[in-house]
């Protein structure tokens, strides 16, 4: 980090800023997937400006500099110059060499003006973000919901109950762990993809769950995790990043209850927004399940300079490793993660 001490006063500012802006959490990021991060506080005509950023020197995908790896979308903070934040990622990559390119992850369409001041560009967006707005209390959000939504709550609920299944802050790393496990075989056997490292979860743990900035919620019966949820937060904005059900929880609907736990939470805590997070617009199901909740979608673009702008698709991409997947045991897609996850960034 180029300043740390502008970079807190700017974030300590910026009442739109989450914990993807958060140092705890930016070093959690590189750690996990071997980058370096980069984030700086930049002056442009517009005013001071906070920049995202990390270097990544070995991926699959090549030599780059990007706003963030993966599927987490940091917006900038202060005055938002986004040309000003391109430019300063174009600069780092060209400081690495001219193999190495520049990725810039925004809600916005490439500008002309975009293209004037740095030369040539592409974009694509292959992926849609959703956002829950939140009503002022627990009355007035469910009386958004469907009525045929409201009674699966209700009967769900009533079901959880009769079952046993009680709805739970994970209160250690072997729940952390139990956790982990559900959700390597749920994206093993429904997504045909591997799970991020065991590490990253357990650093959320041990590191932002002390500070209140981030939770995993499980549901239990008796000591087996059955479900889970991780949620991320900051301020008025939270983050449901990963869930996970057994099939046994998804029989019971667990992850709708948990889902709606959340979102009972956050109302309590004043809560504004919660991200929902990024989707393939040809993931009907998933989207469907977001929109119920009343979600809003807008696409992500992904702008590349030095790069082509291709359209790998981590979601839906390597068909023939996907195939293979489920016959692969899980410990053996956990063991590996560590190693083969970071390429991928």
């Amino acid at each position: 980090m180029s300043d740390p001490s502008a970079w807190d006063a700017l974030r300590a500012s910026d009442d739109q800023a989450t914990i993807l802006h958060d140092p705890a959490f930016i070093d959690i990021i590189a750690r996990t997937y071997r980058c370096a991060a980069r984030p700086a506080v930049i002056e442009s005509h517009r005013g001071a400006t906070g920049v995202p950023a990390y270097r990544v020197a070995r991926s699959v995908f090549g030599r780059k500099v990007t706003s963030q790896p993966f599927s987490f979308y940091p917006t900038l903070l202060g005055a938002r110059d986004e040309l000003a934040a391109l430019q300063q990622l174009i600069g780092l990559a060209k400081s690495e060499g001219r193999r190495c390119y520049a990725e810039y992850k925004t809600f916005t369409p490439m500008a002309a003006d975009w293209i004037d001041a740095v030369g040539p560009l592409q974009q694509v967006s292959a992926l849609v973000d959703s956002e829950l707005l939140l009503a002022p209390d627990d009355a007035a959000q469910s009386a958004r919901y469907s009525k045929g939504f409201r009674q699966n709550l209700r009967t769900t609920r009533r079901r959880a109950t009769v079952e046993g299944v009680s709805l739970v802050p994970a209160s250690s790393e072997g729940d952390v762990r139990d956790f982990y496990r559900v959700l390597c075989r749920n994206n093993r056997d429904k997504h045909h993809t591997l799970t991020h490292p065991l590490s990253l979860y357990l650093d959320f743990f041990r590191t932002l769950r002390p500070l209140g900035k981030a939770e995993f919620l499980v549901a239990k019966r008796s000591s087996d995790v059955l479900a889970g949820i991780v949620v991320l937060r900051t301020g008025c904005r939270w983050d449901y990043v990963w869930g996970a059900s057994s099939e046994q929880g998804r029989t019971l609907g667990l992850n709708t209850l948990l889902v709606d736990h959340m979102i009972r939470e956050a109302l309590r805590a004043k809560v504004r927004v919660i991200g929902f997070g990024a989707s393939s617009p040809r993931d009907a199901d998933l989207l469907y399940f977001k929109s119920r909740w009343g979600c809003q979608h807008r696409p992500v673009y992904y702008t590349y300079w030095n790069h082509a702008a291709g359209t790998v698709d981590l979601v839906e991409g390597f068909a023939l490793a996907r195939r293979i997947f489920p016959l692969v045991p899980v410990t053996v897609l956990a063991g590996v993660a560590p190693w083969v996850v970071p390429l991928l960034a």
